[in-house]
């Protein structure tokens, strides 16, 4: 089984939805790969977040009738071993994520993919969310077709 790695900065929203959709249409399609998430941040306690994921992402699942499995889990950091376990590493956003993985990972920033997906601050969550299921879809008919490395 390979591993999808998603990324961004508190492992609260937008990588932990993409973890369970991803997760959920790979199931359904038995794709052999499954996704895990990590914040870049190393202190969560600066996020303010509250709870183990964002409302946002879990009603936004739920509505698209995906289960949330992870729900329970806290957030979580980016380790070296994390990486080293990844097949396929995603960040949601490129002018957010690569300077951040630059100070704390350079030797692996440019192993990364990146997306476009704002955080809630600079693009409403509806949109965001919107923008990452149609994103992950595409990954999604990809790596069916064994064209994504």
């Amino acid at each position: 089984m390979k591993r999808i790695l998603f990324l961004c900065t508190g492992n609260y929203y937008r990588s932990r939805f993409s973890e369970e959709y991803f997760n959920h249409y790979a199931r359904l399609t038995a794709l052999p790969y499954e996704a895990f998430s990590r914040a870049l941040l190393q202190d969560l306690s600066i996020t303010g977040n509250v709870g183990n994921m964002a409302k946002t992402a879990v009603n936004t699942l739920k509505a698209l009738g995906i289960p949330v499995k992870g729900l329970e889990r806290q957030p979580q950091s980016l380790t070296e071993q994390d990486i080293m376990d990844a097949d396929i590493i995603i960040a949601m956003d490129q002018a957010e994520h690569q300077p951040m993985l630059e100070k704390c990972f350079p030797s692996y920033s440019q192993l990364v993919h990146y997306y476009a997906v704002k955080d809630v601050d600079q693009m409403p969550a509806s949109e965001a969310l919107k923008a990452l299921g149609q994103i992950l879809d595409e990954l999604l008919s990809e790596l069916t077709k064994k064209k994504y490395v």
